[in-house]
């Protein structure tokens, strides 16, 4: 009935999916049947509002299904395979942020879309432009590493998806995908992860 403050919309769904009663589920049914179709977003939309800073930096930082902390930088810490998400919550709304881990093909950032080759052996690199002159291209994979390739090798070259996985939001939880839109949300430069976990 939109009478519940949405800081706390997806903790009053979390809580009414747990109920065994059909009464309940009918409920979750019809709030869902309520979502727009037409925007891709509408799914998520519970985690805009209500996520916690310090379990979303926590978040960022250790877990392994994410792996954020692996190839995004935050305050001088992190991998390079993505952008620099320092100063994120500066440039970008929490919609944009929730774009990037729920729809992350639907607006890539410029640079870091997926490079598909396919050279003259057969093999087939997948990763993100790092640097290219006029005889290698070298691409920084998912893992971190550098495959340099050949110019006179490639058969083929075609732009691919965003190097973000597509998949990434069904492999995490809606709360999980809230604290860390907030702790993104947040990130205007002054954050700085110490070995303890907390920031400066």
């Amino acid at each position: 009935a939109g009478n519940v403050a949405p800081e706390v919309h997806l903790d009053l769904l979390n809580a009414v999916e747990k109920r065994e009663d059909e009464s309940f589920k009918e409920l979750v049914a019809q709030y869902n049947a309520q979502r727009d179709p037409n925007d891709p977003l509408s799914a998520w939309k519970e985690t805009l509002a209500g996520g916690d800073f310090d379990r979303g930096a926590k978040f960022f930082r250790e877990d392994r299904n994410a792996s954020c902390f692996r190839c995004h930088k935050v305050g001088g810490q992190g991998g390079e395979v993505g952008p620099d998400l320092s100063n994120i919550g500066k440039e970008k709304t929490k919609d944009y942020i929730l774009a990037a881990i729920a729809t992350p093909d639907r607006d890539i950032a410029k640079g870091f879309e997926t490079t598909v080759i396919v050279t003259d052996s057969g093999h087939v690199h997948a990763g993100i432009v790092k640097e290219e002159n006029d005889e290698t291209v070298k691409l920084v994979m998912p893992t971190g590493d550098i495959t340099t390739v050949k110019k006179d090798e490639i058969i083929d070259r075609a732009v691919g998806h965003s190097g973000m996985p597509a998949d990434i939001k069904d492999k995490i939880t809606k709360s999980d995908i809230r604290d860390l839109v907030e702790f993104l949300s947040n990130l205007k430069g002054q954050y700085k992860a110490k070995e303890a976990g907390h920031e400066e």
